[in-house]
């Protein structure tokens, strides 16, 4: 199917929901900010999976498997590249309903700035590019939670409340 990373990014993203309700001090949902982070968190995994898809995608073509990177063709970069920059701005228009500041959204400016620059550097015709970069995807994760930390840290000192 070639939109298998739409139904991969629906079922992965879901945790958007699950940790705000396991770590929500009240019982309410904030949909107005969540869902643009859900949506956003699908996007992301459209952009890695397409990607990682093109290491073996003339494996696909000899057996009859569509593909998002069969799909997209010679204008994934460009797809993808939209896509990744979906996913920074949604999450970050949800960081900015929810209050974060300024280390939050350093931690976005320099993980889209990495993925993006190694995107524009991925050569969809060599696995080992493809490779490279969905193995970057960790890094860019934990640059996005090392921002979150950071801004809870700062946000609890400047209100005096105990780490």
């Amino acid at each position: 199917m070639y939109f298998a990373p739409v139904v991969l990014g629906l079922m992965f993203t879901v945790g958007v929901f699950m940790g705000w309700s396991t770590l929500s001090r009240t019982k309410e949902m904030p949909y107005e900010m969540l869902i643009p982070i859900y949506i956003g968190g699908c996007f992301w995994v459209w952009t890695y999976e397409t990607i990682y898809q093109h290491m073996d995608k003339s494996d696909d073509v000899k057996i009859g498997i569509r593909s998002s990177a069969l799909l997209c063709g010679q204008y994934t970069i460009p797809v993808c590249f939209s896509t990744a920059v979906a996913f920074f701005g949604l999450l970050s228009y949800g960081g900015y309903l929810n209050g974060h500041s300024y280390p939050f959204f350093a931690g976005v400016l320099l993980a889209a700035g990495l993925l993006l620059s190694k995107l524009l550097r991925t050569d969809i015709d060599r696995p080992a590019d493809c490779r490279d970069f969905f193995l970057q995807t960790p890094l860019i994760g934990q640059i996005l939670v090392g921002g979150f930390v950071a801004d809870a840290i700062i946000g609890r000192i400047s209100s005096g409340i105990a780490l």
